[in-house]
């Protein structure tokens, strides 16, 4: 079996952008005051401009955190995910066309900006001060997306100029941290497919059943398949250690819950309950494989 380092990368991904929003002060003052209230106790923060020009930036950058939770799992508290090389080159992929797709955005919204200013002035009213809206090569330069990808340190690379014993001594300490981490990052893999079978079945469930409080019938969504089906497309390529746990799991999504589509599942009240059956039995297998990540790393 490959080492950790040799079967997966950390990718570090930084999104900053332009908020557009400022605390008004005097007005935040001026409307405690009118509501009698203490001092801080309100505060006006407004949109510098319209929300609506800056909506296909923020949704793009979504996107761009939506890929890498997709393809990745946790490994550090900063953020920083664990890639399996065999997905690098299909997030590169798909994350170039984001980050391309951002850049143009954001050479519009510069472009745009004359007009922006107008439509700001317009909808902040007797609020609108154009000084608070920042240049525009200011504004450029809060948007910034970047992806790093960095090797997997193992207590093999650990040198330095200390005793044997120290050393040894660390070099266990590192090793039993990156065993945790390892642990905890396949951990997360079974909770994301625990997630989306506990989704899954409760939209089978559901569907045609009129709930509490709605006037429509339940509606088993093309979502919630589509989403196992990109799970399972991935899943083999998740489990870096070879987990043959997960490896079942990953053949069992594959040909009981991924055959069918929506509509089959909707249509017919068997197959939809027989697929519910076969969910609810890979779910109860995911929540036993699960409890055995530590045991499998022997943690």
């Amino acid at each position: 079996m490959k080492t950790i380092a040799e079967s997966a990368l950390l990718v570090d991904l930084k999104v900053s952008q332009w908020g557009a929003s400022k605390t008004d002060r005097l007005m935040s003052g001026t409307f405690t005051y009118e509501k009698h209230g203490e001092a801080g106790s309100y505060r006006i923060i407004k949109s510098l401009i319209p929300k609506r020009f800056l909506d296909p930036i923020n949704s793009t950058t979504n996107s761009i955190r939506k890929l890498l939770h997709t393809y990745t799992f946790p490994w550090l508290h900063d953020g920083t995910g664990i890639l399996p090389v065999t997905l690098h080159e299909r997030f590169v992929t798909q994350y170039m066309k984001l980050e391309g797709q951002f850049t143009q955005q954001v050479d519009d919204l510069i472009d745009n900006m004359p007009t922006i200013r107008l439509a700001a002035a317009v909808s902040l009213g007797d609020g609108f001060d154009e000084n608070e809206i920042p240049n525009d090569g200011a504004i450029r330069n809060m948007f910034r997306v970047r992806v790093r990808f960095m090797p997997i340190s193992t207590e093999g690379d650990f040198r330095v100029d200390m005793s044997e014993d120290i050393i040894e001594s660390i070099k266990e300490d590192f090793a039993s941290e990156l065993e945790d981490q390892v642990s905890n990052s396949i951990a997360s893999v079974y909770a994301r497919v625990v997630g989306l079978l506990e989704s899954m079945i409760d939209g089978l469930d559901r569907h045609g059943v009129v709930q509490v409080g709605s006037t429509k019938a339940s509606y088993f969504k093309e979502a919630t398949i589509q989403n196992v089906c990109d799970l399972s497309d991935i899943l083999d390529d998740l489990n870096i250690v070879d987990d043959p746990n997960l490896t079942t799991l990953s053949s069992d999504i594959r040909t009981k819950l991924t055959m069918f589509d929506a509509q089959d599942l909707r249509d017919d009240d068997n197959l939809r309950a027989e697929v519910k059956q076969d969910a609810a039995r890979i779910l109860q297998d995911a929540k036993a494989g699960a409890g055995k990540v530590g045991s499998f790393f022997g943690v």
